[in-house]
């Protein structure tokens, strides 16, 4: 095994190589690492064991990082790669681009190598890559969480209350108070709903709200003594219940991400 760039004060070498696969493959992953613009001025050093891969050394971005490791997996007569590279405490850990997402674990292992040793031992406390991996879910799950389940949902419930404003406008016969309050509680379904698109962290008690809404719409043709106008009834019976369904999942996406923190 032997480390490229070489190290003169490298004790116990035993001479420099002059041949062999190992050192070939050595020298062929180096060089595509120097001849990356992305990586100048890393510090990154590789060794080559039985066609396997350590990269060593301290990088300033997770960016790098994966850069690196996909260099050294991607050249040819690699077999597996050991990514040993550590993060500089500067660096840049979201400046990662979506097609050069890092693998989990080994931004767990970059992590961990920051975790303190533990007092009276020379070795970090295991205990610290569980909190991590508990911690840190897989890169993109939180943001593809908030996407799918509170976004999503949050903007169907805001078509369905801009529907509901304008419901009595093309019902006849329908009294002026509950097209007043069919015209508010759109209004405000509306406007949740759009907060929640927006802002959907800071506004999670709003699936609450819009929840008791929904009801609100279910049960607003009999409150309002207008459930005789059978196409209001049913539209706001439907409106309703869609609004609630889409808030249920709003709420319930909220609870999930907590409980994944």
């Amino acid at each position: 095994m032997w480390p490229i760039p070489f190290d003169d004060a490298w004790p116990g070498r035993r001479g420099l190589p002059t041949s062999g696969p190992d050192l070939r493959l050595a020298r062929q992953v180096m060089e595509r690492i120097i001849q990356d613009s992305r990586l100048d001025g890393e510090d990154i050093s590789v060794e080559v064991q039985n066609r396997v891969v350590n990269l060593f050394g301290t990088v300033t971005s997770l960016h790098a990082r994966v850069i690196a490791a996909d260099l050294a997996r991607s050249t040819p007569g690699v077999t597996d790669i050991c990514n040993r590279l550590t993060l500089a405490r500067s660096a840049d850990v979201p400046a990662v681009t979506e097609d050069l997402r890092p693998d989990p674990f080994d931004s767990l292992v970059a992590r961990w190598e920051d975790e303190p040793v533990h007092p009276g031992s020379t070795h970090r406390d295991r205990s610290a890559m569980w909190k991590l991996l508990t911690a840190h879910p897989e890169p993109g799950t939180r943001r593809r969480l908030t996407t799918d389940l509170i976004c999503t949902p949050s903007a169907f419930v805001a078509l369905a209350g801009l529907w509901t404003m304008l419901t009595p406008l093309v019902v006849e016969g329908l009294p002026a108070y509950a097209g007043w309050n069919g015209a508010a509680t759109g209004l405000a379904v509306t406007a949740l709903g759009a907060l929640r698109v927006l802002a959907p962290r800071r506004t999670a008690p709003l699936s609450l709200v819009i929840v008791t809404l929904g009801g609100w719409l279910v049960a607003a043709p009999f409150a309002w003594g207008v459930a005789h106008l059978m196409s209001y009834a049913w539209n706001s019976i439907l409106v309703g219940t869609l609004v609630i369904l889409f808030a249920g999942v709003d709420a319930a996406a909220v609870i999930l991400a907590r409980v994944r923190r």
